[in-house]
């Protein structure tokens, strides 16, 4: 059954955070556009360092490339839908000020995750070309 639901849960869990992000940036547009350049580059900055760190500090400890690899991408990739959740939630935080830097880096994170996985995955798509392994 979990190997089933594995790829309809992956897609269910992309439009709930799609969703959430929409929400979060509509919410309060003008407080987006207001705060965007500013907490968007500081989003911007946040995500590339957590992603170098989380993949060159295990390097430096001699890890193996693949897991240094899952590790720069947990860390490079936050759950910015429970911070949007908590943020707009009337229960809990109830201000949607709060939820623009965890939708813009939310955004942001696909992207630079995106390129993180191209430029970290560069050398294993070549050598599995040759049969080699990479670790």
């Amino acid at each position: 059954f979990a190997g089933r639901m594995e790829k309809p849960m992956k897609l269910v869990a992309a439009l709930f955070l799609a969703f959430t992000i929409v929400l979060a940036l509509t919410k309060d547009w003008q407080t987006v556009a207001e705060y965007a350049p500013v907490v968007g580059l500081a989003a911007l900055l946040f995500n590339l360092l957590s992603l170098a760190v989380g993949y060159f500090v295990p390097r430096l400890l001699n890890i193996p490339k693949r897991q240094a690899i899952a590790i720069g991408m947990e860390i490079g990739i936050h759950n910015g839908t429970l911070a949007i959740a908590l943020a707009l939630s009337p229960s809990l935080l109830n201000n949607p000020t709060m939820a623009v830097p965890a939708a813009l880096y939310s955004l942001i994170m696909f992207f630079t995750a995106a390129g993180f996985g191209w430029w970290v995955s560069r050398g294993h798509v070549a050598a599995r070309a040759e049969g080699e392994t990479v670790n």
